[in-house]
């Protein structure tokens, strides 16, 4: 068993840095906050690049209207697709090439969207050290979570509610559904639902706060760690059923697990390290008894299939006790 990844080698040609190289520099937008995350080569430019934004759009689009060359449902509660592949071309990208992230949710250090601009800001730099070769195997979790981050930026930007990847999350497995098998795209859809018919379209930016409710950033965000974790238990519970299955009391508490995932909030851990060459031994944990968080080191481990099932069932593992402890 392999998850997919639609290949995103724009980070890496040479291609893609020669159209970067001929941005041009801009100024961050009003309100962003810069932590002292290092990652990746150093650099101290953020660009705006037509070429870049073509290829970011179009990506995006890609992979929003595959589902529907595939006769998949084109309306979902009121998200129409169709509609949203249009919208895509509003959204104007920045690219962040420096050696610092720029954070808007929390600590997500993947990208920043600004609804009431429609803007996206790419932390490049951290990117490319996700889909670079970092051994013999491609991170198959590193592949999979950046595509989905660069969706849900564009999902915030537009005003979507995707802060923790409930639309994202959907639209990409149904990208590849011979990954996750009808059962798990049917209650994963219907957790999407049930999400979209309590959460409108929103109009302002998201606005991240400490737990005392101190402002310490503007702008919604994703993580490639936290993205990667939702789709590596989903297809987990897809792929290992039967041998979940003695864990899980039954079929009821079996869909109820995968719509809980869903919904989850899944947050990097508080000191996220982008290090592929250290990972802890527990790399999801139940934090403050409401959402997990995840150890970002372990999306350079999981190279193979025996890996993203090891990597799932402790995602699973996690994401049961808390389920069952909020009921």
């Amino acid at each position: 068993m392999k998850l997919k990844a639609i290949p995103l080698t724009i980070f890496v040609t040479v291609q893609l840095l020669g159209h970067l190289a001929l941005g041009q520099s801009v100024a961050l937008p009003e309100g962003l906050l810069i932590k002292d995350q290092v990652y990746g080569e150093s650099g101290e430019l953020v660009l705006i690049s037509s070429d870049f934004q073509k290829y970011m759009s179009g990506f995006v689009k890609s992979l929003l209207a595959m589902p529907l060359k595939q006769n998949q449902a084109s309306q979902i509660a009121w998200v129409d697709i169709e509609q949203l592949i249009q919208e895509v071309d509003q959204v104007t990208v920045y690219a962040n090439t420096s050696n610092k992230a720029v954070v808007g949710s929390n600590n997500r250090l993947g990208s920043v969207n600004f609804t009431e601009q429609k803007i996206a800001l790419i932390n490049t730099s951290l990117l490319q050290e996700l889909t670079r070769p970092q051994g013999p195997l491609t991170s198959i979790a590193s592949s999979v979570g950046s595509e989905a981050v660069i969706l849900h930026e564009f999902l915030g930007a537009l005003g979507y509610p995707d802060d923790n990847y409930e639309m994202s999350t959907y639209l990409y497995m149904r990208t590849f559904p011979q990954d996750y098998g009808s059962a798990v795209l049917q209650e994963t859809e219907r957790s999407l639902t049930k999400h979209l018919n309590r959460f409108p379209r929103r109009t302002k930016n998201a606005v991240s706060s400490t737990d005392g409710g101190t402002s310490t950033g503007v702008g919604g965000g994703g993580d490639p760690a936290s993205a990667a974790m939702k789709l590596v238990a989903l297809s987990t519970l897809a792929q290992q059923k039967s041998l979940l299955l003695r864990t899980i009391k039954d079929e009821v508490e079996y869909k109820q697990l995968i719509q809980f995932i869903n919904s989850l909030r899944i947050e990097p851990s508080e000191s996220p390290s982008y290090d592929s060459g250290f990972s802890s031994k527990r790399p999801v944990i139940v934090k403050d008894g409401k959402y997990l968080s995840v150890d970002t080191a372990i999306v350079f481990q999981v190279r193979t299939g025996q890996q993203v099932t090891a990597i799932g069932i402790a995602v699973i593992i996690e994401a049961l006790s808390l389920m069952r402890a909020s009921q």
